[in-house]
């Protein structure tokens, strides 16, 4: 969406009026949706839901910046406004991303004046430093460092090297911390800063977190129990052990979560999220004594979340739901944790074991009666080659759907049709050839519209595809459940609305015709003509099977086998 962002620079003698400017502006950054006090109303009264991001008072200079649609323009009254608000000269800078453009002009009581006119804002050190920070000069303040600007300096109380943090300028940071910066001034933050640190110190993360521990005056127990920090420092194995070492540090103390105060389990406990189990970390806090000790207190959501994150000592979904937490407890937005964990996966088998034991424990499946999220939250994840799939010496993907994948995989499908969704349900989707994707501009592709029945036995799971262990146990699972191999499906064609999944393999299947809206089994049976292959056989024979049930009105459909089932 193309927008004009406005920067307002603000020069005035009256500070009282600049300083009530700056309140109000912060107001509106952190209400967004009401509605403009006065006189931000009249600055902004001919724009459309503008949206003020940032702003902030230096010395006796006042900085904005508003996002706001790209016809709106800067109009006489509003400069006005601004002049009678305390703002002798008005810098307005505006960039229209709709043709990447940029203009300045400059205002003294309501007239044009030249840039030359402009006055200098008089500012301190650390406010002509946090100048750079607020206009992400990066480069440059990294170079005034370097020259000899203080690494201590401050604007509004807060060091320069917090601001640098904030802003995310690494070229700075660095310097910051070359030049020698004072951590000390930095410990009220030391949550924050340990956090930014992570983003912001590059190679020199360590040494950075390091310097914060080190500081004077840092209480070290106190420190270890903040969340932000102690997550930080985590991945670190040596600084970690230095850390867990020191008089008072307890690796068993319960970490605090520094916005809102709770406790939230111990630093075991968390293993997980911070730092992925890493053997390197686990062996220092094993050496240390470390134990997995959850929150006294935990809500349903965090509970269902620690599942889905595989955390130490987190429930099952039986014993969840036996302790009468309801499975269908939104986790983001509308989706419980059956749809985040579907949504979320990405080829590891452990999340589908949890997705079945959530469906054994009795989590609801009614959301995916709606083909366009069974396509999304389930075809896709259980039939896509996923990017990271291991590649052979010649750079060729090799399938992992051994037999223990490939029962899960079924065994998922199958838990999830015998909770009443419909294995007739159409798919609409886009095939692209994952191993060729960087030939060309684009990958191959073959578009796809029809039954779900027709989607894998004639596209997916195909002769030559990575999935095709696959092909005959989930063709079977589905005629079992009520698929139709007689129904229509179309390829090639131009679908509007479509998503995409990624294939691979020796996969011809991707360039043969298919003809004119014929069935699944119409396509199989003229492509085995051509060239016979014996699983593409078991797949008709099974059809040829629920095809003579269905003509004898048996009720009941009987089980069907075959090979690779």
């Amino acid at each position: 969406m193309s927008a004009n962002t406005y920067t307002f620079t603000c020069i005035g003698s009256d500070a009282a009026a600049l300083a009530r400017l700056l309140a109000l502006l912060q107001v509106a950054m952190q209400a967004p949706d009401a509605a403009l006090p006065e006189p931000l109303n009249r600055f902004f009264e001919y724009w459309d839901e503008p949206c003020v991001t940032s702003a902030s008072l230096l010395g006796t200079t006042l900085r904005c910046t508003v996002d706001t649609s790209a016809h709106d323009l800067l109009e006489k009254p509003q400069i006005l406004a601004w002049h009678a608000s305390g703002a002798e000269y008005l810098r307005v800078h505006v960039f229209n991303s709709q043709v990447g453009e940029s203009v300045t002009t400059y205002y003294h009581s309501g007239k044009r004046i030249t840039a030359k006119a402009f006055p200098k804002p008089v500012l301190s050190e650390g406010e002509r430093l946090y100048e750079l920070v607020l206009e992400a000069k990066d480069g440059a303040l990294a170079k005034e460092v370097k020259a000899g600007a203080s690494s201590n300096a401050t604007a509004d109380g807060v060091p320069i090297m917090v601001l640098a943090l904030r802003a995310g300028l690494v070229k700075s940071v660095r310097a910051l911390h070359d030049a020698g910066v004072d951590w000390t001034a930095c410990l009220p933050w030391a949550a924050e800063v340990a956090d930014l640190i992570g983003a912001c110190g590059g190679n020199q993360r360590e040494a950075m977190l390091s310097g914060l521990l080190h500081a004077p005056g840092v209480d070290l127990p106190a420190l270890s129990r903040l969340e932000r920090v102690a997550r930080s420092v985590s991945v670190h194995p040596k600084l970690l052990q230095w850390l867990l070492a020191q008089p008072g540090v307890d690796v068993n103390a319960l970490l605090v979560d520094d916005h809102s105060g709770q406790e939230t389990g111990s630093l075991l406990f968390h293993s997980v999220e911070f730092f992925q189990d890493r053997a390197d970390v686990l062996k220092v806090l094993t050496a240390c004594g470390a134990r997995s000790v959850p929150p006294a207190q935990m809500s349903n959501v965090e509970r269902l979340t620690c599942m889905c994150r595989g955390y130490r000592d987190a429930q099952t979904p039986a014993q969840l739901a036996a302790s009468g937490v309801d499975l269908e407890t939104p986790l983001w937005r509308e989706y419980p944790a059956l749809r985040m964990v579907m949504r979320n996966y990405m080829g590891a088998l452990g999340d589908l074991r949890l997705a079945q034991d959530l469906l054994d424990a009795g989590a609801g499946v009614d959301y995916w009666k709606d083909p366009e999220a069974f396509q999304e939250e389930v075809v896709e994840p259980l039939l896509t080659v996923y990017w990271n799939e291991p590649s052979n010496a010649s750079g060729k993907l090799v399938s992992r759907l051994d037999a223990d994948a490939c029962q899960i995989v079924i065994g998922t499908m199958r838990r999830v049709l015998e909770r009443g969704v419909s294995a007739a349900m159409e798919v609409s989707l886009q095939v692209d050839d994952l191993e060729t994707r960087h030939e060309g501009e684009s990958p191959p592709s073959a578009c796809y519209a029809g039954s779900l029945l027709g989607a894998v036995a004639g596209l997916l799971c195909v002769r030559g595809s990575i999935l095709r262990p696959l092909c005959l146990p989930l063709v079977t699972l589905l005629l079992e459940n009520g698929a139709d191999p007689h129904g229509p499906c179309t390829r090639n064609i131009h679908l509007s609305d479509r998503r995409r999944i990624w294939g691979g393999g020796n996969w011809p299947e991707l360039h043969n015709p298919w003809p004119e809206g014929a069935s699944v089994l119409a396509y199989l049976q003229e492509r085995q003509a051509k060239a016979p292959d014996p699983i593409d056989a078991a797949v008709i024979a099974a059809m040829h099977i629920w095809a003579a049930t269905t003509e004898q009105g048996t009720s009941g459909t009987p089980a069907l086998s075959g090979p690779n089932r």
